[in-house]
């Protein structure tokens, strides 16, 4: 996600380094219990009209006749994501950031023609993303430049002075997911609100790694809230196949259950880990 990157940035901005490692050994466990869980909840509560067909296998075997055999520049394809992933996991090893080993893998693509210009230029989302990116990063800089950031913490922090750390911990937690019913996109949430809320966490006790990585969590989790929750979400919902009203109340069962994963079994997984 083009969120999650951000996220980072505001950490080091704080001093907290996170690498590709934190971040995955952090989330496994209680991403593959969700992986596992979410279908079966989602099949519960908006269980499918069509549940079986003779004719998808058959379908499937067509298309996959009609593709042919593996061509050259999936292969290259293939290689370029599997050298992007080994140089976001390692790196910093070789003082690469995140960023130049994007524009190398994006950079490959376009010299040996996977890809070409006009690809970029076509690819709407892509700059719909960058654009808003840029725009929300300056944005959340000045408002914390002109204090805002500093003033609401400090207004959240008074009112939590009498709290234990643990209570202040899922408190703001609670308020922080939640509070994604009113953004339309999670790189909007953490712009204009893992700044304070870091600050936040990090006031109410919690590490600076365990708070940056639980507030990036729940900047991911909270995405499927609403139907415009996220930037694909409209493309989804689009469809015509679900109702507002469904939506909602899915995103809200499913949000509960996810807290539950993250925050009991997460928790205990972190714990493990000396996270906290």
């Amino acid at each position: 996600m083009a969120a999650n990157p951000l996220a980072i940035k505001f950490a080091a901005s704080a001093g907290i380094a996170i690498s590709w490692t934190d971040w995955a050994l952090a989330a496994i466990v209680p991403g593959i219990i969700s992986l596992a869980v979410m279908p079966l909840v989602v099949y519960y509560l908006y269980p499918p009209a069509i549940r079986y067909s003779n004719s998808a296998p058959q379908i499937a075997r067509e298309k996959l006749d009609a593709m042919g055999k593996i061509s050259l520049q999936e292969i290259i394809m293939m290689a370029v994501f599997v050298i992007l992933i080994a140089l976001w996991i390692n790196g910093s090893k070789f003082g690469l950031s995140p960023t130049t080993v994007a524009l190398m893998g994006l950079s490959i693509l376009l010299v040996t023609k996977v890809i070409n210009f006009e690809d970029n230029l076509a690819d709407k989302g892509a700059w719909h993303t960058f654009i808003w990116f840029g725009t929300l990063v300056m944005l959340s800089d000045f408002l914390s430049k002109f204090g805002l950031m500093t003033w609401i913490g400090g207004k959240l922090q008074f009112l939590f002075m009498s709290s234990s750390p643990i209570n202040s911990l899922i408190i703001l937690s609670l308020i922080y997911f939640y509070i994604h019913y009113l953004f339309a996109s999670t790189t909007a949430h953490i712009s204009v609100l893992l700044p304070t809320f870091l600050v936040l966490f990090i006031n109410a006790g919690v590490p600076g790694l365990m708070a940056t990585l639980i507030l990036s969590f729940l900047s991911t989790l909270s995405a499927g809230l609403t139907h415009f929750g996220l930037s694909s979400t409209p493309i989804f919902f689009g469809a015509g196949y679900m109702r507002t009203k469904d939506w909602w109340y899915i995103g809200l069962v499913t949000s509960i259950i996810y807290l539950l994963i993250w925050g009991g079994i997460g928790g205990m997984w972190w714990k493990l880990l000396n996270l906290w």
